[in-house]
């Protein structure tokens, strides 16, 4: 149970097809599959743990700079797991196969992931102040209310530390696919999802669910300007620049790139 529940991370995450050429390449499937595996062979893993997202660990700077193709290459991985009992940073080694840290986060929450939507809806449907809400604006059924869950942040209520609090706002996109342009104006309500329980609802009065299209297909929205005349591109020879795994080379630059699931685009090793 407890790998099915870790396991659901590899269906969101950037990661590269093949085994690592480069010390800066991206995790690949195989090599989160294995940190999965050695997480849960540690016993530190409850069976309610959820990943909040994996990472490459980067070798030290010195020794990616004076790493040549055939040297060899140390896969370590920073793997970010929230369970009952906190909010953990593990460390593993691709190399030894074992976990070599497990270190709580104190004083932070782990990103919002796809479990803790699910559970704020269950908390929230049960809750009679939010379904009475709802009832005031003619919504009878919450069923077809998406409630969205944000963070709070954090400003210093010591009264928040260690509690999963989460901010929610809802949105009634019955006749639209855009649930952005249907909020419920004048509600939202303070979650935590540690203990499972309504911290409180806030409605500040009934507010009209916004009318017209909200949608954005070229039938809903109409022609808002005139066309613009045709641009076309053609490169003969073909592309200027070369990717050959996860090195980009163009003209005199080379540069080593890859996503990174925290901050996106990170490229090194840059030379002109």
């Amino acid at each position: 149970m407890t790998r099915l529940l870790l396991i659901a991370l590899l269906m969101a995450m950037p990661f590269s097809a093949g085994a690592a050429t480069h010390p800066m390449d991206p995790l690949s499937s195989q090599e989160m599959q294995r940190t999965l595996e050695i997480l849960v062979q540690s016993g530190k893993v409850h069976r309610q743990a959820r990943m909040a997202y994996m990472r490459l660990y980067e070798m030290e700077k010195a020794d990616v700079t004076a790493w040549k193709p055939g040297d060899a290459i140390t896969r370590t991985v920073d793997a970010f797991v929230n369970q009952p009992d906190g909010f953990f940073r593990a460390r593993v080694s691709l190399d030894s196969n074992n976990l070599i840290a497990w270190d709580p986060v104190e004083n932070g929450q782990a990103p919002l992931t796809g479990s803790d939507f699910l559970q704020m809806m269950s908390i929230l449907s049960n809750h009679d102040a939010w379904s009475e809400a709802l009832k005031k604006r003619g919504l009878a059924d919450p069923r077809k209310v998406i409630a969205v869950p944000f963070s709070v942040g954090y400003f210093g209520d010591t009264s928040e530390l260690n509690r999963r609090l989460t901010r929610v706002a809802a949105y009634y996109p019955e006749d639209t696919p855009n649930l952005w342009g249907r909020p419920i104006g004048g509600l939202s309500a303070l979650v935590d999802l540690t203990n499972r329980q309504v911290v409180e609802v806030i409605d500040t009065g009934v507010v009209p669910l916004p009318n017209g299209t909200v949608g954005y297909s070229s039938a809903e929205v109409g022609v808002q300007q005139d066309p613009v005349n045709p641009i076309r591109y053609d490169q003969p020879g073909g592309a200027s620049y070369r990717i050959d795994g996860h090195q980009l080379t163009w003209q005199k630059w080379a540069m080593h790139y890859r996503i990174d699931p925290q901050v996106g685009l990170v490229l090194s090793n840059i030379t002109y």
